[in-house]
């Protein structure tokens, strides 16, 4: 998830976009929006040093794109 998502709150909803720190464009298209693909199928718990606190949480798909579901934090 490092390297997969920069910009949180652009890159869920439009996983086709892309950011500088993409060396190969194409290729973090395909990785992003595969891997919101298999992670909202399967609510697969994410972590992710560029989301918001905690870092963990769920891609679920909303509209053409994905959002991001942070995991309550408990404290």
């Amino acid at each position: 998830m490092g390297d997969a998502v920069h910009v949180y709150s652009l890159q869920f909803s439009h996983p086709e976009w892309t950011m500088i720190y993409d060396v190969n464009p194409a290729q973090a298209i395909s990785t992003r929006s595969n891997l919101f693909k298999k992670a909202a199928a399967e609510r697969t718990l994410l972590m992710g040093y560029h989301l918001p606190f905690p870092g963990l949480g769920h891609a679920r798909k909303a509209g053409t794109g994905y959002e991001w579901a942070p995991k309550l934090w408990v404290g």
